[in-house]
């Protein structure tokens, strides 16, 4: 693996929700992108069926995948503590 490679860490179902993990993994210390293909805004229904991609560097991916492990098991504990 190349110090350079990217990894596909998780899919974002739209920009907004792509924003938040990208600010949440940056805020943690891990660089990442968000890439996502809606023929430059003229058809945002393509990311519906296609997400939007956050990637970071391959030797952060373990790193990364972790914390939004973390962070949707909080998440959950939340959810069911406000049923």
């Amino acid at each position: 693996m190349k110090s350079d490679e990217l990894a596909v860490v998780t899919t974002a179902h739209n920009w907004a929700e792509a924003a938040l993990i990208e600010g949440f993994l940056k805020k943690s210390g891990i660089q990442c992108i968000k890439s996502g293909d809606d023929a430059g805004g003229l058809r945002p229904e393509l990311t519906f069926t296609r997400g939007i991609r956050i990637l970071c560097l391959a030797t952060e991916e373990g790193r990364a995948r972790k914390l939004l492990e973390e962070l949707r098991v909080q998440d959950d504990i939340q959810d069911e503590e406000e049923r």
